[in-house]
């Protein structure tokens, strides 16, 4: 957000060069999409922890859920690699 702060206060002129301004675009698109990613995974937890709740509970695992963290964190790390 600093970054785009500095392109509304120069009159929305970019004056870091283009680099910057994919990488910045680039890690700002993901950052939220992999917010959004947990937001939807935290909704679906909850979802079947109420739906099914004995079955669920035996389901979810740490090895699971820390593939499913893993995976959204792998979409962020994608951008970088």
């Amino acid at each position: 957000m600093p970054l785009y702060s500095v392109y509304i206060l120069s009159q929305k002129t970019w004056p870091f060069g283009e680099i910057l301004c994919d990488l910045w675009l680039s890690l700002d698109y993901t950052a939220c999409l992999c917010s959004i990613y947990t937001v939807f995974c935290i909704t679906v937890d909850r979802f079947c922890s109420i739906r099914m709740p004995a079955r669920y509970r035996v389901w979810r695992t740490k090895r699971k859920i820390s593939i499913l963290i893993g995976g959204v964190s792998t979409q962020y790390l994608s951008v970088l690699g």
